[in-house]
């Protein structure tokens, strides 16, 4: 197989492995910067593996400014509810798909050389090429597969959400808005559930003597078992948000309710003040009507009646407008 040939097959099976991660990265991020991040860093790995092909002298600085958008730049931007642990996970994420599926090409070579002197650098490159094309069309069956059990159970999920939310109306808006941030963590899932039948997938389809050896079933098991382990911690620390952000939602609408009772009893002080107020004045006229009455000034006091019923019926209508 010609060098270059070589060398594409090894850097697209490199980028293959590490957009999903890429991906893992941008469910992190809040939607308004989700498009931008996923599709930047789409385009700049992409110009990286060109770069990279044509053994350009720039591709080393493109790689790591790609590095330092995708493991800096979202620490800013990811929820305040993350600890620092998960951001660590989220931002190593993506190396994974790198370390594993480039740097392995030589270890593979150094354990095979040894007891294989007739098998040269690039015949073994060639074959970790095939093991990994077998190993990515595996994972996608595995996701397909894990895809539609994952979506019964967001179904549920979904349903059991709804139910909960309908016994109170009024904090639906507040509950009800996290389903899209459940849905998110639940298209995730299906890349960890996905590792265990691409183990057997691999290995059934693909029984070449060069797979079936001792060093390369070590290497290949260490290799799955890595991802595995990885994957999980990553689903771990998504699952960790989240139920972060199911309980921010819950305690927003907690503190809605609140507020709403807070302003319900605030108006029903005042309501009280006014009547005790309207006593007040209603004694204070009564005790002016009994003195004029006292002092045989019917008149006046009936006067008196009359402006406080007009001012009276005032105040009525201006409180109705």
């Amino acid at each position: 197989m010609d060098l270059l040939a070589l060398k594409v097959i090894i850097k697209i099976s490199a980028l293959l492995a590490t957009l999903p991660f890429v991906w893992m990265q941008a469910v992190a991020l809040p939607m308004r910067h989700r498009t931008i991040f996923l599709t930047g860093q789409t385009l700049i790995l992409t110009v990286v593996t060109i770069l990279q092909v044509m053994e350009s002298p720039i591709a080393p600085v493109i790689a790591l400014f790609s590095l330092f958008l995708r493991v800096v730049l979202p620490w800013f931007f990811w929820e305040c509810s993350l600890g620092v642990l998960p951001r660590i996970i989220i931002a190593l994420a993506p190396t994974q798909g790198q370390i594993l599926l480039e740097s392995i090409s030589t270890m593979l070579w150094s354990f095979l050389t040894q007891g294989a002197p007739s098998l040269s650098y690039y015949e073994i490159q060639i074959h970790f090429a095939a093991f990994l094309t077998v190993r990515l069309a595996s994972f996608v069956l595995g996701v397909l597969f894990a895809w539609g059990v994952i979506r019964l159970a967001h179904l549920w999920l979904h349903t059991s959400d709804a139910q909960e939310v309908s016994q109170d109306a009024q904090n639906t808006p507040h509950i009800f808005s996290h389903s899209a941030y459940m849905r998110d963590v639940s298209l995730f899932l299906p890349f960890v559930a996905a590792q265990f039948p691409s183990m057997f997938v691999l290995f059934a389809i693909y029984p070449s003597p060069l797979i079936n050896r001792p060093e390369i079933l070590v290497v290949a098991s260490i290799l799955t078992g890595t991802y595995v382990v990885l994957d999980i911690l990553i689903a771990r620390t998504f699952y960790q948000m989240r139920e972060a952000a199911r309980i921010e939602a819950h305690a927003e609408a907690l503190s809605n309710l609140i507020d709403a009772e807070l302003k319900e009893a605030q108006a029903l002080e005042a309501e009280t003040a006014k009547v005790s107020r309207m006593r007040h004045d209603m004694r204070n006229h009564l005790q002016v009507i009994h003195g004029l009455l006292d002092l045989d000034e019917t008149k006046e006091a009936a006067s008196y009646i009359q402006r406080l019923q007009k001012s009276t019926k005032n105040e009525s209508q201006n409180t109705e407008e």
